[in-house]
C-alpha cells in the first residue's frame, strides 16, 4: 500500500516567510555541524574509480 502525502511548505498556501525562515535553519545546522564533510573522501574516491569529475545533482531540495 502506497500512502501519498506531502510537504506543507511545498504548498503555495503555506508562508513564504515560514519556508524562508526553515530553509536558513537548514543551511545554518548543515554549515555549523559540518554534516557531510567525513562523505567527502568517499565522493572523491568513487569519482576517482569512474574517471567523472562531475555530478548531477537531480530533486536534492532546497535546505541552503
Amino acid at each position: 500500500m502506497r500512502i501519498h502525502l506531502f510537504e506543507f511548505e511545498d504548498q503555495p498556501w503555506f508562508p513564504d516567510v515560514i519556508r524562508d525562515g526553515g530553509t536558513d535553519y537548514l543551511r545554518y545546522f548543515l554549515i555549523r555541524t559540518a554534516l557531510y564533510k567525513p562523505v567527502i573522501p568517499m565522493i572523491r574516491e568513487a569519482l576517482d574509480n569512474i574517471q567523472a569529475d562531475s555530478i548531477i545533482d537531480l530533486c536534492s531540495g532546497g535546505g541552503g
